[in-house]
C-alpha cells in the first residue's frame, strides 16, 4: 500500500516542538546527572574544593559566575522556574511543546512526560527535599524511560527524526560545554568526573583499557564512535538524521541540508592528524560552536520558519507544511 504524501507532512509549528521537546528531556537529564555526580563527590571535600565545583557548574549552564554554595546552586538548578537549565524548567518547558507536537508523539510517550511533570510539579520534590540523589536518580530514570519510550513505539518518521535531532544537538552541546570547562582545570583527576557527567566512566574503561588520563579522556570525549555522546557519534548522527530526514519532507525548499561547518568537523575529526587531538582541542571546541550556530540557522531557516504569505496554502495562518 502506498501512502499519499499529505500523511507524511506536518506543520512547521509542531516539527519545532518536537526538536524542543528532544532538547528539553534531554537537558533535565544532563543536569540531574551532573548535580548528582558532584553531590556525590563533594562529600568530605573542603570549602574552596566545593566553590571551585559549584563556579564550573554554573559555567557549564551558562550562570554568572558568583559564590554560590554547591547546595544553592544544585536548589536553584533542580527548583527554579526561571533558569532554562534547570530541572523543573525542563520539564514543564518539556511537557508544553509535547501537548503542542501531542499528534504525532505516541501515547505512550505523553503518558509518561505528563506523569513525570505532574509528580515533579505536585509532590515529588516534597517527597525527595530530604533525599537530593534519590531526586536527581528519579529525574534520570524517567528521562531515560521518555528516550526509550519515543525509541520503542514511535514510526521513524519525520516526528521521530525531529525529536532525535533535537535530543542529539543538546547532547553535542553538552559534551562541548563539559569539554570546555575542564580544559582551563588544571586538576587532572577531575577528567574522571567529567567522563562520570557524561554517563562515560566505565565506557571509557571498556575502550581505552587504562586509567583516565587528560590526552586520553579528550580523544575518547572528540572521536570514540561507540560511545553516544562523543562529539564525533554525535556529528554523525545529526548528519545522517539531516539525510533521513530531508527524504521524508515533501517540499523541496524546506528540504534541510548539512551545514558544511558540520560536514567539515566530521571530516576533521573522523581523520586527524597524528597526536594533534588533545593539543587542538580548543580548535576543535571552536568548530563544534560554529557547527551549532550554523546547525540552528539552517533549522531555523529552512524547517521552523513559518513561510511568506505569498506562499501558504492558507495564507491567514501562516503555517508551512513540511
Amino acid at each position: 500500500m502506498k501512502y499519499s504524501q499529505r500523511s507524511q507532512t506536518m506543520l512547521s509549528r509542531t516539527a519545532e516542538s518536537l526538536f524542543w521537546l528532544g532538547r528539553y528531556l534531554e537537558r533535565a537529564e544532563a543536569t540531574a546527572r551532573v548535580l548528582d555526580v558532584h553531590l556525590h563527590d563533594l562529600i568530605g571535600t573542603t570549602s574552596m574544593h566545593q566553590l571551585r565545583w559549584a563556579n564550573e557548574i554554573q559555567a557549564l549552564v551558562g550562570m554568572d559566575i558568583s559564590e554560590t554554595t554547591f547546595d544553592e546552586l544544585a536548589t536553584i538548578l533542580s527548583l527554579s522556574k526561571n533558569h532554562p537549565s534547570s530541572i523543573s524548567m525542563c520539564y514543564e518547558l518539556a511537557w508544553q511543546n509535547a501537548k503542542s507536537a501531542r499528534d504525532t508523539v505516541s501515547l505512550e510517550l505523553w503518558e509518561s512526560i505528563n506523569v513525570t511533570y505532574s509528580r515533579l510539579r505536585r509532590t515529588f520534590v516534597t517527597d525527595l527535599g530530604h533525599s537530593p540523589h534519590a531526586f536527581f536518580a528519579w529525574i534520570k530514570d524517567r528521562s531515560a524511560m521518555a528516550r526509550g519510550i519515543s525509541d520503542t513505539t514511535m514510526n521513524r518518521d519525520q516526528a521521530w527524526f525531529f525529536l532525535h535531532i533535537g535530543r542529539s544537538l543538546e547532547q553535542l552541546d553538552g559534551t562541548a560545554r563539559l569539554l570546555r570547562v575542564k580544559l582551563v582545570d588544571p586538576d587532572g583527576e577531575d577528567w574522571v568526573v567529567a567522563l562520570r557527567c557524561l554517563g562515560g566512566h566505565e565506557a571509557y574503561i571498556r575502550a581505552v583499557q587504562r586509567p583516565v588520563d587528560k590526552a586520553k579522556a579528550i580523544e575518547f570525549l572528540l572521536t570514540d564512535t561507540s560511545f553516544p555522546k562523543s562529539i564525533l557519534f554525535l556529528a554523525e548522527s545529526i548528519t545522517d538524521s539531516l539525510g533521513e530526514l530531508s527524504r521524508h519532507i515533501v517540499d523541496p525548499p524546506h528540504k534541510p541540508t548539512v551545514p558544511p561547518s558540520l560536514a567539515r568537523l566530521v571530516a576533521n575529526l573522523r581523520y586527524p592528524r597524528i597526536n594533534e587531538l588533545a593539543d587542538q582541542a580548543d580548535s576543535y571546541l571552536a568548530e563544534v560552536e560554529e557547527a551549532l550556530i550554523d546547525l540552528g540557522q539552517t533549522l531555523d531557516s529552512s524547517l521552523f520558519a513559518p513561510a511568506p504569505e505569498s506562499i501558504t496554502s492558507h495564507t491567514q495562518r501562516l503555517e508551512v507544511w513540511i
